[in-house]
């Protein structure tokens, strides 16, 4: 391929809200690095046909799907497989999500067109259910496995996003489903040049106001906003606000209401936003903040940590996700999943100053939270 090359990705139910997330920033920032164009692939459905053709310089293209009962994965996807076997000689890299079967059926057909091409998978896999995945399974002799050993044979790199989650892959029990020097560890990241453009620098302490916040789909069983409420209903904040931002699930409305009749005092204190779509808003709420709370159930990864770290919020999380990875024993503290009565103790420290929260990225680089840095073991794969 003359002058520069192409990354492309295809992600399966994409939306606007992508375009801030990984599914977006990960093949955006490999394409500054590696100086791909990039081009993004995504089914055309009935809440996305508003996405632009461009942005940031990167191709967006939908494909239809063919929705039928008893369809095979391979007819539904049949416009997509396509598009990337008729493409593929144009392709330098291509990336996919999960390793699931569709990934497989893609790089299977795209290696076949254009062998000399690379294949980055990105796993963006829960560490806690590795288990329910097929690399733990006992069942080694069955067609389906032996098609899938091939499959990872011809990735030429993918990566998970905790240290758990690395750990136990290069420890899975079943020899040939192991990656081998394939797998590297790369966490997410944030947009840095989204909050260099914002005009966000390092964070002040000095600057910040005493706020906690949490920021999810408030009331959804994954998040457990009961936790954070039964803890909050037990505190002293004084001075101290609390802010939860995002929207309100519609079953959980009552028990908002409730809480609130039940903690008049509290009327002042707490604040509920709704969700903040704008960046720079919500950037600038975490820039003045002092501790993020977040109390799931379970995450994938809990991008909203590494957000929280960039702009020096003190965390206090469940262990969820890479909570573990990003909290590391310095830059926050980890409560056990549902226990408000130690959720409240923790936050109570912090308010009455038992906690010392300042000094806890007095050292901290944050530059090494973007994504330019946390790819780059990614980007030396695909440059070999």
């Amino acid at each position: 391929m003359q002058g520069k090359g192409n990354i492309t990705i295809f992600f399966d139910g994409f939306q606007e809200i992508h375009l801030l997330k990984d599914p977006f920033l990960v093949p955006y920032y490999l394409g500054k690095a590696l100086n791909h164009n990039v081009t993004l692939l995504y089914p055309r459905l009935p809440d996305n046909g508003n996405l632009p053709n461009t942005y940031r310089n990167v191709q967006l293209i939908p494909l239809e799907l063919i929705e039928r009962r008893h369809y095979s994965i391979r007819k539904k996807y049949s416009n997509v497989i396509d598009y990337v076997v008729k493409h593929a000689s144009e392709i330098d890299v291509l990336m996919l999500f999960f390793g699931d079967y569709l990934s497989e059926i893609l790089t299977k057909e795209y290696k076949k067109n254009n062998p000399r091409g690379k294949v980055y998978i990105k796993l963006d896999i829960n560490p806690y259910g590795i288990r329910a995945k097929f690399w733990e399974f006992p069942f080694d002799w069955t067609i389906n496995n032996i098609l899938r050993s091939k499959f990872f044979s011809l990735a030429d790199v993918a990566s998970c996003e905790t240290q758990l989650a690395y750990d136990k892959i290069k420890s899975g029990r079943i020899r040939h489903r192991k990656f081998g020097s394939k797998l590297v560890l790369a966490p997410n990241g944030v947009d840095e040049e989204e909050i260099q453009t914002m005009g966000l620098g390092n964070p002040d302490y000095s600057q910040k106001e005493n706020i906690m916040l949490t920021v999810a789909r408030l009331g959804t069983y994954e998040k457990n906003t009961e936790m954070l409420l039964d803890a909050i209903g037990k505190l002293k904040l004084r001075e101290w606000k609390f802010y939860l931002i995002g929207p309100v699930d519609e079953n959980f409305k009552r028990k908002k209401e409730l809480f609130m009749s039940e903690h008049p005092d509290l009327a002042e204190k707490i604040i509920w936003t709704g969700p903040i779509i704008d960046r720079h808003k919500l950037y600038g709420l975490l820039n003045k903040s002092k501790v993020f709370v977040l109390t799931s159930r379970f995450e994938s990864y809990g991008l909203v940590l590494i957000e929280a770290q960039r702009f020096g919020n003190y965390l206090i999380s469940t262990p969820v996700g890479a909570a573990q990875d990003v909290i590391n024993n310095t830059y926050g503290q980890i409560v056990p999943n549902g226990d408000s009565n130690q959720l409240a103790a923790t936050l109570q420290d912090i308010i009455d100053n038992n906690a010392r929260i300042d000094d806890a990225y007095s050292n901290f680089d944050y530059t090494q939270l973007s994504w330019e840095k946390r790819l780059e073991k990614v980007i030396e794969r695909l440059r070999q």
